[in-house]
């Protein structure tokens, strides 16, 4: 057998196994939300909320220093105890907000975050489950809103109240990191979802101050259950993020569930 063809065959099996895996989760998923929430055992709840296809673990990646001009953080970034990364290899009391370099390990630091599609009718009713049911505002949002939110960028209790962007303001320069409403806007600037042929722009963002999640809305464009894939992109300060879902496995019934 030739390198070649042993190559061609490697990959074959990389692609039919990978198929074999998404299948298996698709299937599990489907025996979960085709049961009444009432059904589901409070460790299905905890796992759809954590880690499903519409709540996505995914790390926050920071800019590397090397490869670019100095940048000031929209606020300061949450410290390893806020953010659940302190640990033996990453103690609170080292520098880790990107004007630090790389670890012990020579990688750059990145934070542990959630992205989650709160507007769709399984989260909705996981929440529910988890005694965690979205406020009315936000409730009453999803009926003409894509509403996602992300959790571990800010730190709990960073800001006093909750803030509400209408719209965008014109300015220039550095947000100021004491301003909410700045921190905000630049966040809603650098944030989108895109997909094959199209991409949507946020109308609003909402912070939690108490738990300093975001809220992020999108208007409810159409979209194709042909489509695969959408992508959730967006940086705060040096952070990015980006989470992919996969479109066929968030159908309930066949029909899409956003």
């Amino acid at each position: 057998m030739t390198k070649q063809l042993a190559n061609m065959l490697l990959r074959l099996f990389i692609v039919w196994l990978s198929a074999g895996i998404l299948a298996c989760a698709a299937d599990q998923w489907a025996q979960v939300t085709s049961r009444k929430a009432a059904e589901w055992s409070p460790a299905e709840v905890e796992r759809l909320l954590s880690d499903s296809p519409w709540s996505l673990p995914v790390p926050a990646v920071m800019d590397d220093p090397a490869d670019r001009e100095e940048v000031t953080s929209p606020a300061p970034m949450p410290t390893p105890e806020q953010s659940g990364t302190q640990g033996r290899n990453n103690p609170g009391a080292a520098r880790w907000d990107g004007g630090v370099g790389k670890n012990r390990m020579g990688r750059l630091p990145t934070i542990p975050v959630t992205v989650r599609w709160e507007s769709s009718g399984i989260m909705q009713a996981a929440l529910l489950q988890a005694h965690k049911p979205l406020t009315e505002g936000l409730a009453a949002a999803t009926g003409k809103s894509y509403v996602l939110s992300v959790t571990g960028l800010i730190p709990a209790h960073r800001y006093h109240s909750q803030t509400l962007m209408g719209s965008k303001k014109s300015s220039s320069g550095d947000p100021d990191p004491s301003d909410p409403e700045e921190v905000l806007e630049s966040f809603m600037a650098k944030t989108s979802l895109t997909f094959k042929g199209g991409s949507i722009r946020p109308e609003n963002v909402r912070l939690d101050a108490d738990t300093g999640t975001i809220h992020i809305f999108f208007p409810r464009a159409a979209i194709s259950q042909r489509t695969h894939e959408i992508f959730f992109v967006t940086s705060f300060g040096s952070m990015h993020v980006q989470a992919k879902f996969r479109l066929k496995e968030m159908a309930v019934q066949g029909k899409l569930d956003l």
